[in-house]
């Protein structure tokens, strides 16, 4: 909840009106698209499943089920969508960021689709290397780092034919997906992971 996070971001440091300017961006950026937030689900107004919100790595909870490669579908410095423009500049600015998107595959077969959006601050100073990023897992560089926090979840669920989604990846069915701000030195970046159908029905086997 907004406490939790608020009490959290004290811990780090943030001052108070950097951690209210965020907290509303996050409630707004929630009127586009359709993400939620994930207090929803807590309070039973959602059917999404609760290994959509876990706090801990995603690629070492992959890592369970088999071998783990990352794919690079992209990596481009772009403007991002507007809802994803919202969350990070608390405006409808038009900044450009580094787009990355890629596939996580567990033994050679699709598990999630992964998209993120590193604005041009965030990748100054000691977080330069990021923008020639390999195809080593974000999100697991993230959970190792010691200056590197995160905001609670939004979700979604859409068709997995949604035109977001890469060619080969589209089928027939829904997908959930969720996303989060990141805070590295202080300065937000989004990850959003989308569950492929795959990944869904290892889960709904445990």
């Amino acid at each position: 909840c907004a406490t939790r996070i608020q009490a959290t971001w004290r811990l780090q440091g943030f001052n108070a009106t950097l951690r209210c300017a965020y907290l509303r961006t996050f409630m707004s950026s929630l009127r586009t698209q359709d993400w939620r937030d994930q207090r929803l689900n807590s309070l039973g107004r959602s059917s999404a499943p609760s290994t959509l919100f876990l706090r801990d790595s995603l690629t070492a909870k992959l890592r369970s089920y088999g071998r783990v490669k990352v794919h690079k579908i992209q990596q481009h410095w772009g403007l991002p969508k507007r809802d994803e423009r919202l969350l990070l500049y608390r405006t409808d600015s038009k900044q450009h960021a580094l787009i990355r998107e890629v596939i996580l595959t567990v033994d050679d077969i699709p598990w999630v689709f992964a998209r993120s959006v590193l604005p041009h601050a965030t990748l100054s100073g000691p977080s330069r290397f990021l923008r020639r990023w390999g195809t080593r897992p974000l999100g697991e560089f993230l959970f190792s780092h010691r200056d590197c926090y995160r905001s609670r979840f939004q979700f979604c669920q859409l068709s997995a034919e949604h035109p977001m989604m890469p060619s080969e990846l589209r089928t027939s069915g829904s997908i959930w997906g969720r996303r989060s701000l990141f805070f590295l030195h202080q300065k937000p970046l989004i990850v959003a992971e989308y569950y492929l159908p795959a990944f869904l029905s290892a889960l709904s086997e445990h």
